[in-house]
């Protein structure tokens, strides 16, 4: 008997090897078709080295699957010849110990043009990202009922009138052909959805991200749960036993009292690979999230694609306009410091936090710091945070989106008087204090505005009760010197203190004289995107502020982090509007403050640019960040 697989894969490297070790258990041919990936996929196939391995690239803005595997299955039986053709994807698995056991059970349906197996949900028994198959997987109670995944038999060789759909789930006749497909209910395909809490966020927000450029799939209702796991994944931090029930359910959302879990009793004897999260597959990952986010106008045509061979010789077209070759995007470059040494060792702090979302995003030039802002809360989870100059109230409720993500009961308040000053220039401040006032009352309880001069708040607050103060007032040095020493008994020793618009020197700013000057005294972290951010840490060997102490202490790693939360913050605007905004603000709005940031975003590199004439130092230190744009090709 002779037996084929078709799999098609993008960032899969982390299950890639112990996949692979399932090829070469149960497969005489199997043919790879890569979607552009962006960690070490295309070399683990490569290394393998195996002659009956064939490994193929597609070039698609949008996700053809249904359409490729069709093009590729009618080829494979044609040319292979296989008696069976297995369509799987890189998370699913056979229920089978070896090739005797599969081909036993192959052999009572040659008699039909496929069977029909039932995905059976599985989940690791921890979700850190280490070696999932050291240990029994969870189990959903029964297989679904509605996922199904086909194989198909030699019978269809000579034959034109069936398709793949999407997801290889089903065969679907053509022009009224009558297939007689076997609806097998003994073996299920073991599906893997969730490997780990790292690998599910990047996998929710790229599959949201997809199906929000192919419109037509969400206007046939196919997919909704992607957009709504991201929204869920984005906007508030899950357990792992809320992310198993998701795995055991999957695509399905679990229900209110989730069946009791099982432990599966196949232990996988054909896997020998380990699964391993490495720096390749983590920054892989990043690279292709980013990009994706960064070029949106690469989905103007979905249903494109391009197949080629090892020596570039195109096997398939879609016929439609595809980006030439040469002129794509190139991949951006992660340092690779990003995952050894401090970073690795605080990566669930540090890293992961940056992708989550605030629960809205008015327009603001404080847009880029919005990802340190959770990973800053996930760190010290603050009991009060106090914001000096609040405007629109992005920070803020960024703040208060963190506070809720992490469940710390933080207290939250904001510091304004709303009438603009010379750097904020002149805005109706009644309004915008009014919007934002019924905002935060229905959305997040624990947070309030106090309208009046900053000194005026001061004896609302005991003596070193500030976990965080956020200085964004007037910029003057002055001004901001003024903040600082009249509010600084306030903030505990234990503290962290925020100045926004350190990288600002023109139009009289001064925060980056102070700034400067505390550099001097205190431990510090620094920010160069979004008009700068100074972080100044006043108990650095305090237990929760180790590993901000540990970044600011390693220079190398200091400058991959600057230059990831910058590339992370600059997608922001346009994963909000992906994933939809939560909220009381309108879609014009949404609109509104995407395009502005967008715009705001610009004037930030100029304004950048153009400090470097009057301090050399900052332009040195933003180097790292402006390779990696460049790289970006932005």
């Amino acid at each position: 008997m002779k037996l084929a697989c078709f799999t098609m894969l993008r960032n899969e490297s982390s299950i890639l090897e112990p996949f692979l070790d399932q090829i070469d258990t149960f497969f005489d041919h199997a043919t790879f078709l890569d979607h552009e990936s962006t960690d070490d996929s295309v070399e683990t196939v490569r290394d393998r080295g195996s002659s009956a391995i064939e490994l193929h690239k597609l070039k698609a803005p949008g996700y053809p699957q249904a359409a490729v595997a069709t093009l590729f299955a009618r080829r494979i039986l044609k040319q292979s010849e296989p008696d069976f053709l297995f369509l799987l994807d890189c998370d699913e698995f056979l229920p089978f110990s070896d090739r005797s056991e599969l081909e036993s059970f192959l052999r009572g349906f040659k008699s039909f043009d496929a069977l029909s197996l039932r995905w059976l949900n599985i989940c690791p028994s921890r979700l850190d990202g280490g070696n999932i198959f050291s240990a029994p997987f969870l189990r959903a109670p029964e297989p679904s009922e509605t996922i199904t995944k086909v194989v198909l038999s030699n019978r269809l060789a000579s034959r034109d009138d069936w398709t793949v759909s999407q997801g290889y789930h089903l065969l679907l006749p053509q022009n009224g052909a009558a297939l007689r497909v076997a609806d097998v209910e003994d073996r299920q395909v073991y599906h893997v959805p969730i490997q780990s809490r790292t690998q599910f966020h990047f996998k929710i927000a790229a599959g949201a991200r997809r199906l929000q450029q192919e419109a037509v799939n969400l206007r046939l209702h196919q997919g909704w749960h992607w957009v709504e796991l991201a929204r869920d994944l984005g906007f508030r931090q899950m357990s792992d036993d809320a992310l198993t029930d998701i795995a055991l359910c999957y695509p399905d959302k679990p229900p209110p009292r989730p069946a009791p879990r099982a432990k599966l009793d196949f232990t996988f004897p054909y896997i020998r690979s380990l699964y391993q999260e490495t720096a390749g597959s983590q920054s892989g990952q990043i690279i292709g999230l980013l990009r994706q986010f960064a070029h949106p106008e690469e989905a103007h045509q979905p249903g494109s694609f391009t197949v080629t061979d090892a020596t570039g010789a195109v096997l398939f077209s879609s016929g439609g306009p595809i980006v030439p070759e040469g002129t794509a995007h190139p991949a951006p470059r992660l340092p690779l410091d990003l995952f050894n040494g401090t970073l690795a060792e605080h990566y669930s702090t540090l890293v992961e936090p940056l992708f989550s979302l605030p629960a809205k995003l008015p327009p603001t030039a404080w847009a880029g710091h919005v990802p340190f802002m959770f990973s800053l809360f996930h760190t010290l989870r603050p009991e009060t945070y106090v914001e000096l100059g609040v405007h629109n109230g992005a920070s803020l409720i960024a703040a208060a989106t963190a506070a809720a993500t992490y469940q710390v009961p933080t207290a939250l308040v904001g510091v304004d008087s709303w009438q603009g000053d010379a750097h904020a220039g002149v805005y109706e401040g009644e309004s915008i204090y009014q919007d934002l006032k019924t905002y935060l009352s229905a959305t997040f309880p624990n947070a309030r505005l106090e309208r009046c001069f900053f000194s005026e708040a001061i004896p609302k607050f005991a003596t070193g009760s500030v976990d965080i103060l956020h200085i964004d007032g007037l910029h003057t040095y002055d001004a901001v010197k003024e903040d600082f020493t009249s509010w600084f008994d306030r903030v505990s020793p234990t503290g962290v203190i925020l100045f926004h618009d350190i990288s600002v020197f023109e139009r009289g700013f001064g925060v980056h004289l102070l700034w400067e000057e505390l550099k001097e005294r205190f431990l510090t972290l620094e920010f160069h995107h979004s008009f700068g951010l100074g972080v100044v840490l006043l108990a650095p060997e305090d237990e929760r502020i180790k590993p901000l102490a540990a970044l600011a202490r390693d220079k190398q790693a200091m400058r991959a982090y600057r230059s990831l939360v910058a590339d992370v913050a600059r997608v922001l605007p346009e994963r909000m509007d992906a994933y939809g905004q939560r909220g009381t603000i309108s879609d014009e709005a949404n609109g509104a403050a995407a395009r502005l940031a967008a715009v705001e975003a610009e004037l930030d590199t100029a304004r950048r640019t153009l400090s470097a004439v009057y301090s050399s130092t900052s332009w040195r230190v933003s180097a790292p960040v402006r390779m990696l744009r460049r790289a970006l090709g932005t």
